[in-house]
Order: C-alpha cells, then sequence, then structure tokens
C-alpha cells in the first residue's frame, strides 16, 4: 500500500470515526432535552391532568390512583412534598440543570436533573428521572423512586382500611 493510498484510508476512517461520533452527540442532546422537558411535567395534584402525555400509563394511574387516597398522616400531605421543591413552589417554578443521562437499555434511560430553586436561599438538590421510550416517545416512568414509594403508601392504606373494617 502507498503512503496516498495509506493516507486516504486513514481520512476515510477519521471521516467515519467523527460522523459516528456526531451522532452519537446529537443522540445524547436529544435525549437531555427530553430529560428536561419531562422534569416540567412531574405531577402535581391539582394539575395531574396536564401531565398526562408526558407519563407512562402505569406511573400515571399510580399516581392517579395515590392522591385519590384520602390523607391519613399527621403530616400535611405528604404527597405535595414528593412534587414540590424545599421551598414550597411548584417544580415548574424553577430551573432545571440536565447533570448527566445515560441510556440503560434501548427503551429506558436515566437522567440526573439539578434543580434551581426561584428562592435563591435555597440550595440545589439532585433528583433522578427515569425515562421510558413508547411509541417512539420519552415518557417519564419514575421520578426520585416515587413509584415504590406510591405502592408502600397504597399498600399501607390498604392495610389500615382491612383492619378498620
Amino acid at each position: 500500500m502507498s503512503k496516498i493510498e495509506y493516507y486516504t484510508s486513514m481520512k476515510r476512517v477519521c471521516m467515519l470515526l467523527s460522523m459516528v461520533m456526531l451522532i452519537a452527540c446529537n443522540a445524547q442532546q436529544g435525549l437531555k432535552k427530553n430529560a428536561e422537558e419531562l422534569f416540567y411535567h412531574i405531577p402535581e395534584t391539582e394539575a395531574l391532568e396536564k401531565c398526562k402525555g408526558y407519563l407512562t400509563d402505569d406511573f400515571y394511574s399510580l399516581i392517579e390512583e395515590m392522591i385519590s387516597l384520602p390523607d391519613r398522616t399527621p403530616v400535611l400531605h405528604e404527597w405535595e412534598f414528593w412534587f414540590v421543591s424545599a421551598d414550597g413552589s411548584a417544580m415548574a417554578d424553577n430551573t432545571c440543570e440536565v447533570k448527566s443521562v445515560e441510556r440503560t437499555d434501548k427503551t429506558h434511560a436515566r437522567a440526573i436533573i439539578l434543580v434551581h430553586p426561584s428562592d435563591k436561599d435555597y440550595d440545589v438538590e439532585e433528583h433522578t428521572l427515569l425515562m421510558e421510550k413508547v411509541g417512539g416517545r420519552w415518557l417519564l416512568t419514575d421520578y426520585d423512586d416515587t413509584k415504590s414509594s406510591c405502592l408502600r403508601y397504597i399498600g399501607n392504606y390498604r392495610k389500615e382500611e382491612v383492619l378498620s373494617e
């Protein structure tokens, strides 16, 4: 192989690698953009319906069941504290930054979100957002292990119901 052929083939390899890296970078940026959009659709109890197209069906149903339960806790409805920031404002009043995002498999991804509270007296919070690709769209499938918290809360409520009968 001549030097010219060698350099030509190396040039092609470098161009191919550059194209692959560019495609991967664009996919990563797209995933970050999806994570940021989904962050702003984390449901609040008063506005759950607005989030319907942004949550997986099972996550939406679970949250819907959870917030339909009467409040049986001694504190103000603890559900609210899962979906509002430390300063009591809705997540939509804060800004977020996607710290990292990684695909865990072909249809699932995990994002680490930094929440910057609108009130500067509070610290930046780190949250985990899980996404699932359904029908070609990325949807929110869990947030800070909310699914297991909901299931535990619902289970305890059902046990209390049975015991009180």
